[in-house]
């Protein structure tokens, strides 16, 4: 590691000698959210992004989670908004948080197949269904209510949520 003063360059933030985290865009090293998950502030912020997945998409939550950074650390725009979308969706391993992107892949996959499945033949002007595609489109629908009957059903965007 390199040594700048009394602080260590890790990542995209400097550690001075108490421990606190320095943003610095200076060095592009590693995901702030993995390298810091037992600070407390990291905790908190998994803990909301597990709770919020199911609310919102990884784009709304990652510019939450993004503000909540820049507000606790000043100079926390050294974590950039792609940072923290790309832990959302490829860094972290939590189960419903991993669910709710996977099921947000399929549902936007769902959309994209469905427009595809009946075309107008161009020759004769005839709606038709093309076989291929909606065949690809109930395997993945399939694949959705699987994933719905299988899920954690207080986990499920229309499921009535529990007092706390």
């Amino acid at each position: 590691m390199e040594v700048l003063d009394t602080a260590t360059v890790v990542g995209y933030y400097r550690m001075d000698s108490t421990l606190t985290p320095c943003f610095s865009p200076m060095v592009q090293r590693g995901c702030w959210l993995c390298d810091f998950s037992d600070d407390p502030v990291a905790k908190a912020l998994t803990r909301y992004m597990n709770e919020q997945s199911v609310t919102m998409g990884p784009e709304l939550l990652a510019e939450r989670v993004h503000e909540s950074l820049v507000e606790t650390f000043p100079a926390g725009q050294g974590i950039g908004l792609d940072i923290v979308r790309e832990h959302i969706c490829s860094h972290m391993l939590q189960p419903g948080v991993r669910v709710a992107c996977v099921m947000r892949s399929l549902l936007k996959l769902v959309t994209k197949l469905e427009a595809t499945t009946v075309t107008v033949d161009p020759e004769s002007g005839e709606t038709v269904v093309d076989a291929k595609s909606l065949s690809a489109y109930l395997k993945v629908i399939s694949e959705v209510m699987t994933m719905y009957r299988t899920g954690e059903v207080s986990r499920l965007m229309f499921a009535p949520q529990e007092s706390k």
